[in-house]
């Protein structure tokens, strides 16, 4: 980043320190493409969590490494899921025992599908204008 604004890497680390600081700055984070890092399969698992369970179960689930984007949810009339979460591999097999390895380890999750991604259509960060 400082090469490419051509000034010192301390100026840059500089001014996010004092952005920091200032509260104008949270956390600065990579996006990982993670189909062309190898991990070519993730699922969107839906899990019907025991609602006096739910912070305990989520944290279990998201401390997971192969986890992002765990999440509750209002379950529907038709569609009682109330957790989700994505769960990456390099292939299906190696997903599908990944959820089942996680999943039977946590005694308050009563029933789970696992929905397969077939194509991604956006990968891209928040930008604030």
């Amino acid at each position: 980043m400082a090469e490419r604004l051509g000034v010192s890497e301390e100026e840059v680390l500089e001014v996010i320190r004092r952005l920091k600081e200032e509260g104008k700055l949270a956390r600065i984070g990579a996006v990982l493409y993670h189909r062309r890092s190898g991990y070519k399969y993730n699922a969107m698992v839906c899990a019907n969590v025991d609602q006096k369970a739910m912070d305990e179960v989520a944290e279990k689930i998201a401390e997971n490494p192969m986890v992002t984007h765990c999440y509750q949810r209002i379950p529907a009339p038709d569609w009682d899921y109330n957790l989700y979460f994505m769960y990456h591999g390099r292939d299906k097999e190696e997903v599908e025992k990944g959820i089942k390895n996680l999943l039977d380890k946590i005694p308050y999750v009563k029933r789970y599908i696992i929905l397969f991604s077939e194509r991604e259509f956006k990968k891209t960060s928040v930008e604030y204008v």
